[in-house]
């Protein structure tokens, strides 16, 4: 079991992804939290290890939930400030 523990508010939502990226298979998720911040992580099959890979503080309110495109690394945060945001997770992983 592992675990992600970088929010200080409650975690609004979660999104995965299973694919190959550098390094081989591993599964990508983001984290959305009320602390406004939208976390990237990776998690490695074979080691069990989380790391943190990408961290965006860029919306104005309490992030409400976030979503992965399962095969293209596209991820998205909603905020309560009525905007969202699309990240291109795969130039920064």
């Amino acid at each position: 079991m592992s675990t992600f523990n970088k929010h200080t508010k409650a975690v609004t939502g979660v999104g995965f992804a299973l694919g190959t990226a550098k390094g081989g298979k591993q599964v990508v998720g983001i984290s959305s939290s009320e602390d406004g911040i939208g976390y990237g992580f990776t998690y490695q099959n074979e080691t069990g290890q989380v790391t943190e890979f990408y961290k965006y503080d860029g919306h104005k309110g309490a992030l409400t939930g976030c979503a992965v495109h399962p095969i293209s690394y596209l991820g998205i945060f909603a905020s309560k400030d009525g905007s969202f945001s699309c990240h291109d997770l795969a130039e920064v992983i």
